[in-house]
């Protein structure tokens, strides 16, 4: 399987908002991991752009996408 974070931040600024949302991609990975250290994750920080999966929590959130092989 391939899995992929993204992570998200409301917006403060831009290069605070890049940070918040790498940082919470990592925080989601490690919780992953201590599940199965075994899985290779991918991450990413999208800063405030907008996703509709996190509208109702003010785009305060961690995708996680996993695509079986």
């Amino acid at each position: 399987s391939q899995i992929t974070i993204v992570g998200y931040a409301s917006r403060t600024s831009s290069r605070a908002d890049l940070r918040i949302s790498l940082d919470r991609a990592l925080q989601t990975k490690a919780a992953l991991l201590k599940l199965n250290p075994k899985l290779l994750i991918n991450v990413s920080g999208y800063g405030s752009t907008t996703n509709k999966a996190c509208a109702q929590l003010k785009n305060i959130c961690a995708v996680v996408t996993v695509i079986k092989k």
